[in-house]
């Protein structure tokens, strides 16, 4: 994208903001087209394995196997927060760096 172009940034909406570098609008836009699809595939995770931290939910295999970096896989969770499909549990678990961690679970 050359600076003359105006990104579209209502598509990446919460990925990226106005003021953000071209290359960092650049790849959120290559994302964004399988956004929906990570965010279907962590509510199958959750239905799957439960309540879970974003710790264990980045660590999945199968995020792995599929290409998916653990920060794009925390993001897509966050984003189904806000659209209430899920919540925070009553519950705490510890990260592998012995970190306390919010567990999530489906609303």
């Amino acid at each position: 994208m050359n600076q003359d172009e105006t990104p579209d940034l209502f598509s990446i909406k919460g990925m990226v903001r106005a003021n953000d570098y071209n290359t960092s609008i650049e790849a959120a836009q290559s994302v964004e087209p399988k956004r929906s699809i990570l965010q279907q595939l962590i509510l199958q995770a959750f239905e799957l394995f439960g309540p879970m931290t974003d710790d264990e939910l980045e660590r999945l295999s199968f995020f792995k196997m599929k290409g998916y970096a653990e920060t794009t896989v925390s993001k897509r969770r966050t984003e189904l927060f806000q659209k209430g499909l899920l919540k925070l549990s009553n519950q705490e678990r510890r990260s592998v760096n012995g970190r306390k961690m919010k567990v999530w679970e489906l609303a």
